[in-house]
């Protein structure tokens, strides 16, 4: 018999547990479960010290839910870019304009049709670097967002994994051979009343089904390449009529491609039920 988990017998016979030994119940160190043959109903509990624990990763998760379904994606990337990259890119563009009018006024050619050409080029560049800029601010608000829901994912799985600590005491036996491992079979214990279970399934479909932004070729229509920055192409789009339907067209339309990304960051690819990729841009380095 194990050292750490000791059966204990909480019903009206003396000796071994037996099926008419009911309830029964296993403790250990993490907690305990008790049995009710008859209604094949378990009621676990867990010790003060792993409750406590896990009562704090709960509440950090239900925190960090909170928060990242506050938090606007979209909102944050025009923030980040007209708080740190509009302003450079205008003293950069205000610069290009000043050196290209003081080029072609030495030249002979400002106002010139030549001259207005090469005007138009470097607005046109412009365009393209502003473009590129949203781009690369959606990356820093989405890889965000992603980092968030890897942490409440996090530690919703940690509370999971210590609530379960006492049911796996019955699902392996634990030390206690053929009784209560051959008594109970197939059955699985469930908790009852229990806050943090109804908070992590509600989770489970919000949270464990997140993969990242929706980034698939086949929702996209107008792609345009923007260009490459630290090894990643970004590119432009319009969401197409397949992304309305799945109500994704709310996202931003620049960004990464995910058939383009996956052969060279495919830890950042994920190809979701729907049969679309999506992108977790926190991976996006």
């Amino acid at each position: 018999m194990s050292s750490l988990f000791k059966p204990k017998q909480v019903g009206p016979t003396q000796g071994d547990i037996t099926e008419a030994s009911k309830p029964y119940g296993l403790t250990g160190p993490t907690g305990g479960i008790t049995w009710d043959y008859d209604a094949k109903m378990g009621t676990a509990t867990l010790s003060p010290e792993m409750a406590a624990l896990a009562d704090r990763l709960f509440g950090r998760a239900e925190t960090q839910a909170t928060a990242t379904t506050a938090y606007d994606p979209q909102a944050a990337a025009t923030q980040y870019y007209q708080q740190y990259v509009e302003p450079e890119l205008q003293r950069q563009q205000a610069a290009d304009y000043m050196a290209l009018e003081n080029r072609l006024l030495s030249q002979g050619m400002l106002g010139s049709t030549g001259g207005a050409a090469q005007v138009g080029e470097l607005a046109r560049a412009q365009e393209q670097s502003r473009r590129m800029g949203m781009a690369e601010s959606f990356q820093q608000s989405q890889s965000l967002l992603d980092s968030m829901r890897q942490r409440e994912m996090a530690d919703i799985a940690q509370a999971a994994a210590i609530y379960e600590a006492p049911i796996s005491l019955f699902q392996t036996g634990a030390g206690v051979g053929q009784g209560i491992g051959g008594i109970l079979g197939a059955y699985r214990p469930q908790y009852q009343n229990t806050p943090f279970m109804n908070f992590a399934n509600t989770a489970a479909s919000a949270v464990g089904s997140y993969y990242g932004a929706k980034s698939d070729i086949r929702l996209k229509e107008n792609v345009e390449y923007l260009g490459n920055k630290n090894g990643v192409n970004f590119y432009s789009w319009d969401w197409n009529d397949k992304a309305k339907k799945l109500g994704v067209d709310n996202q931003p339309t620049t960004g990464v491609i995910a058939q383009d990304l996956i052969s060279y960051i495919p830890e950042a690819v994920h190809l979701d039920d729907d049969g679309y990729y999506s992108v977790d841009y926190s991976k996006v380095v």
